[in-house]
């Protein structure tokens, strides 16, 4: 958030002279104060107060009608955030600790010299850009959650014409957020820096504000202005620093909004992505008008998909393989939106299911694989071949052999329980059986419980258990080669994590436990 707000300021003191040269001092100090009152007794500054809620409170001790200590509980009540400086003189220091278990924030001694009034000037500046920027924010986060009534404003805010713009890294995950890899979507934000960025675009002139959305990926930034062509600025100054070699879309308004549209203007914005992201590739798209959201032209091919799911039911499954590769090289030069891709794909798979020898519900599996590979991939070649493969591995599973997931489950479950002494890995699982290694741990998890990964971990503990019971003799390093460790170090290291117990404490206890 930036901009440079005024903060205004009232000061009481009864004696003429010494009220004058305050707020003489105080207009020469360069911190946006505005005096905006001035009173002899503590009765005339509580009124204006009300008149005129300030942000800071200069006050005497000993004044007529009503004295500062009086004053500053009275003012409290009406503005529970005003800073409160008191000034006093060497006899009234009594007084001054008093006012001190206000909450006062400072206190100067008469006569008031300018270095001890810019350092106290200096400190409630920097406390109450703080605490604006604290409560700017959250005014701003409850307008685009709905939850704050524009009569709830500040003053500072209210009347601002807003520009909203949402930025996405990547592609969409609403399908599967659980596949988002917050540390490396973290890196690319500080690669970015939209902070600094922004910074250096408006610089003190303009406030600002950077929300979180739902999704890490992606980011809200509503400005307090909105200058022409501000949203193609901001996509092409964000889109720099990565390079070109991750896709970056900015939704931007065209229009000004006050603040009771920011939430409507958020959720038109969301549906503006979702509507017309295109995978892997950085796009800015504006919303050019506050009555509704636009949407590209969806590009369909219901003749292509046909044509492969008539083949496939007539064993033509070369013809179906042509069509396909076909089918996605449109689709690429195209650059179809992910909404498009993903309702056209999963009518796709979902038609191949029903016509194929799998059950319905292995469905499920195949649609998440295929939402993570669109999610994930940030090159179109790499996304569309991988397509291409999920594809066709479907193709084969529904129409050739008559595997099941749970049948695939079990082949796998056999090939861990007869090779867990040999290296493996999920990808060497996935290179013997033909899948992607995301279908064989989600095929896995589904009928075991475990990844595939977690599974062969307890196995190979377990075995190494049994070996240590049944062998009071028995080398540590050879007992980790035949459970499929190689290196005795990493060994104990994953027995101490699944047990608690070194392999040699654990030798001891089993020992010690059987002779009692």
């Amino acid at each position: 958030m930036s901009g440079n707000p005024n903060y205004r300021v009232v000061v009481a003191e009864d004696e003429l002279p010494i009220l004058e040269n305050i707020v003489d001092k105080i207009h020469s100090l360069d911190f946006c104060f505005t005096v905006v009152g001035t009173a002899t007794n503590g009765e005339d500054a509580l009124e204006i107060i009300k008149q005129q809620p300030p942000h800071i409170l200069f006050t005497d001790i000993r004044m007529p009608i009503m004295d500062g200590l009086e004053l500053i509980k009275n003012a409290l009540l009406i503005q529970p955030n005003l800073k409160i400086v008191i000034i006093s003189g060497y006899d009234e220091f009594e007084y001054a600790q008093k006012a001190i278990r206000y909450g006062v924030t400072d206190y100067l001694l008469k006569p008031v010299k300018l270095a001890r009034l810019s350092e106290t000037a200096q400190k409630l500046y920097d406390s109450l850009r703080q605490s604006s920027a604290i409560s700017e924010r959250e005014i701003i986060a409850s307008g685009l959650s709905g939850r704050i009534s524009p009569h709830d404003l500040p003053s500072e805010l209210s009347g601002t014409a807003f520009s909203m713009h949402l930025i996405c890294l990547g592609n969409r995950y609403d399908r599967c957020h659980d596949a988002l890899n917050i540390e490396a979507i973290n890196a690319l934000w500080n690669k970015m820096n939209p902070q600094g960025v922004l910074n250096k675009m408006f610089g003190d002139s303009f406030k600002w504000w950077l929300a979180d959305e739902k999704y890490p990926n992606c980011k809200m930034l509503i400005a307090a202005f909105n200058a022409e062509n501000l949203g193609e600025v901001l996509y092409s100054t964000l889109r720099a620093p990565l390079e070109q070699l991750f896709p970056i879309t900015v939704c931007s308004t065209c229009f000004q909004i006050n603040f009771s549209e920011i939430w409507k203007v958020a959720q038109e914005l969301r549906l503006l992505l979702q509507n017309n992201l295109r995978p892997c590739v950085s796009s800015y798209i504006p919303l050019k008008s506050n009555h509704a959201t636009q949407c590209y032209t969806e590009y369909e091919e219901n003749s292509e998909i046909s044509a492969i799911e008539l083949a496939c039911k007539n064993g033509q499954f070369e013809s179906a393989k042509r069509t396909l590769a076909c089918l996605l090289q449109k689709w690429q030069q195209l650059h179809i939106t992910q909404c498009s891709l993903e309702k056209q794909l999963f009518s796709l798979l979902k038609k191949l299911t029903e016509i194929g020898s799998i059950p319905s519900s292995d469905f499920a599996l195949i649609e998440a694989e295929a939402s993570q590979i669109i999610a994930e991939n940030t090159e179109e070649t790499t996304l569309y071949s991988e397509l291409e493969e999920l594809v066709l591995r479907h193709i084969n599973i529904c129409f050739q052999p008559n595997d099941t997931s749970e049948e695939i489950y079990f082949k796998i479950k056999k090939y861990l329980d007869e090779n867990y002494h040999n290296p493996i890995t999920v990808d060497s699982i996935a290179e013997n059986f033909h899948f992607s290694s995301s279908y064989i741990s989600r095929i896995f998890k589904k009928h075991s419980g475990l990844p595939p990964f977690r599974y062969l971990l307890t196995l190979r503990i377990n075995e190494a258990k049994r070996l240590i019971k049944e062998n009071d003799g028995i080398n540590f390093c050879l007992i980790s080669e035949m459970v499929g460790y190689p290196d005795p170090h990493y060994f104990s290291r994953i027995f101490k994590n699944m047990t608690g117990l070194s392999p040699s404490d654990y030798k001891n206890k089993h020992f010690k436990d059987k002779l009692e």
